[in-house]
């Protein structure tokens, strides 16, 4: 008898059939996440070719479904635990972070779904890390706006030319004085174009060292800055503008700011 590829199909109809027809069938179980329970995951004879009946036992491995997994206790254990647990057991992890004053830092603290519970392979599990005990050091998140003064240097250009010189000797020659229109002052060039000025911002706070510059600029007018600061309760915060080479602020004081927003 010519056997079919019966990958796919509904194991009780299959092994009615086959044995219908002579064949004894045997199966064995296994959790599947592409096939539904009780259909047919694999067999052990190629499809298309002639078997008798009385000399093959035909053997078929037959899905229970998705997997489902008890899980473990998850409490203590770091990071690098879970993952190399959720890899095991073909879980998603995903993490979020809280404070504790019972687990120590890094550790879980507690997952969703909790110990215990079943979830299919394949599932999203939530783990919550400990930062640790909660401390009047927490980092605070503020801004400060600050206004640089554009300076210009650039000085007007007049032309050197002595007009009434000029017209006497034009008189002199029996000649009417001859006026140069490029010798003129414009008032559309007796001035340069606003030169600009090159900013240099440094910024020191939790995140950043004052030896580096934290922003570079240039600006052609009076302009306005934000500046964000992270500042833990002892920290103090400080930060310098630099324009052209000479500093024009620097101030320091900012340890009050942070204090005191609530």
């Amino acid at each position: 008898m010519r056997l079919d590829n019966y990958v796919g199909q509904s194991y009780n109809k299959v092994a009615t059939k086959l044995r219908n027809e002579g064949f004894k069938v045997k199966r064995r179980s296994a959790p599947s996440n592409t096939f539904g329970t009780g259909k047919i995951l694999q067999q052990n004879f190629n499809p298309n070719h002639q078997f008798d009946p009385k000399k093959k036992t035909l053997s078929f491995v037959v899905s229970t479904g998705i997997k489902e997994i008890t899980l473990k206790d998850l409490t203590g254990m770091t990071k690098g635990q879970v993952v190399a647990y959720a890899n095991e057991v073909e879980l998603n992890p995903t993490f979020d972070y809280a404070y504790s004053s019972t687990v120590p830092s890094g550790n879980v603290i507690r997952q969703t779904p909790a110990a215990g519970e079943q979830i299919q392979q394949g599932g999203s599990l939530m783990v919550y890390i400990s930062r640790g005990k909660k401390t009047s050091n927490e980092l605070k998140s503020f801004s400060t706006r600050v206004t640089i003064p554009y300076h210009n240097d650039a000085k007007p250009i007049y032309d050197q030319t002595d007009d009434s010189t000029t017209s006497e000797n034009s008189s002199e020659l029996g000649t009417d004085p001859v006026t140069d229109s490029s010798s003129s002052l414009d008032e559309s060039t007796s001035q340069q174009q606003p030169e600009e000025n090159v900013i240099l911002i440094y910024l020191k706070d939790h995140d950043h060292d004052f030896s580096r510059v934290y922003r570079q600029m240039v600006i052609s007018q009076d302009t306005t800055v934000s500046l964000p600061f992270k500042l833990t309760k002892n920290e103090i915060g400080k930060y310098k503008i630099v324009r052209d080479g000479k500093t024009i602020y620097e101030i320091t004081a900012l340890l009050m700011k942070c204090t005191n927003r609530s």
